[in-house]
Formats: C-alpha cells, sequence, structure tokens
C-alpha cells in the first residue's frame, strides 16, 4: 500500500493507524519519579484517569477501566489490533474504547503513549495495510467510540491538544 508506513513501537502492543483522527499524548519520566511504580499495569492508573477526567470536562462521559475487559467470545483474531480490547486504566466511552494506553521501560526512565481517538478511524484501512480481512473493521468498529461520536459534533483537536497538555502536567509536577 503507497503512502502507508508500517513501524513499530518501542512498547509493542497492537497494530495502530495514526491519522488526523487520533490525538496522540506521549510522556516521559525518569525512574524514580513517584507515579513510576513497579507494577506495569499499576503505572497507568493515573495517565488512564488523567484522561478519563480530561474528556469528561469537556463533555466526553469517559470512564479508566480498572480492569481489562474480556475479550468478546469469537473476536480472539483482533488480538493484532490495539483497540480490539480494553486493558486496564484504558478509558472507555459509551460502548467501546476512546483511549489506548502503552508505555515503554528503560533504565533511564518510563515512557508513557496515549491515543484518543477523535473521530472513527478507517479501520478498513488499518486491516488492509495490516492484510487482515475486511471483517475486522466493522468488529473494530463496533469496539470503539470517538469523541466526535459521542459528543454528535467535530470537535477542534487544538483545543484539546493544549488542554490535555494542562491535565497531565497538572498530574506531573508536584
Amino acid at each position: 500500500m503507497t503512502g502507508i508506513q508500517v513501524c513499530s513501537s518501542p512498547s509493542g502492543g497492537g497494530a495502530v493507524l495514526t491519522g488526523p483522527w487520533m490525538l496522540c499524548a506521549t510522556v516521559l519520566l525518569p525512574p524514580c519519579h513517584p507515579l513510576v511504580v513497579a507494577s506495569l499495569a499499576e503505572s497507568y492508573r493515573w495517565f488512564g484517569l488523567a484522561h478519563a477526567d480530561w474528556l469528561r470536562r469537556h463533555g466526553v462521559e469517559a470512564v479508566a477501566t480498572p480492569v481489562p475487559l474480556a475479550v468478546h467470545r469469537g473476536d480472539e483474531e483482533l488480538g493484532w489490533a490495539c483497540f480490539a480490547s480494553v486493558s486496564r486504566w484504558e478509558a472507555t466511552a459509551g460502548s467501546g474504547k476512546i483511549v489506548g494506553l502503552a508505555q515503554a521501560r528503560r533504565r533511564n526512565g518510563v515512557l508513557l503513549m496515549s491515543a484518543v481517538l477523535l473521530q472513527p478511524p478507517p479501520w478498513a484501512l488499518l486491516c488492509n495495510v495490516m492484510n487482515k480481512p475486511p471483517s475486522h473493521a466493522a468488529m473494530l468498529a463496533g469496539r470503539t467510540s470517538s469523541c466526535e461520536r459521542m459528543l454528535g459534533r467535530a470537535i477542534d483537536s487544538r483545543v484539546l491538544m493544549s488542554t490535555l497538555w494542562d491535565a497531565l502536567a497538572g498530574k506531573i509536577t508536584p
């Protein structure tokens, strides 16, 4: 497929198709930061809660999920896609995942990354790039949500970007 660059993330995880439908944030913390805890899953707690709080301030009824949501029976083949399942502290809105989280740990720091769905992504394009059946696109659409879908209107990503930074910075700095 021309124009699509495939690369891997230091965090591993499932496939994500980035574009204007998504707002991504990355936070790098030193290993001694109070928000860095031994448990990988618990390191997401503050990050997921901050995202859910931030989305609610913008009118999106989001919840950070403290326990992973079970993969629906028959959907195990979607394990290749990040947004196919909900891990601990990722956010949902309505009946679908709206925030995906990832992290990479190294000796000199912890990198936390988030992806917020502003609009429904072109799931068919992701499936095509990843050489997956077209039926997976409909399954992914049914498992996800977006700010636009929840609010019933388009939103200004620049406003969201600046307020997300403020929400995260408020949690990072003592």
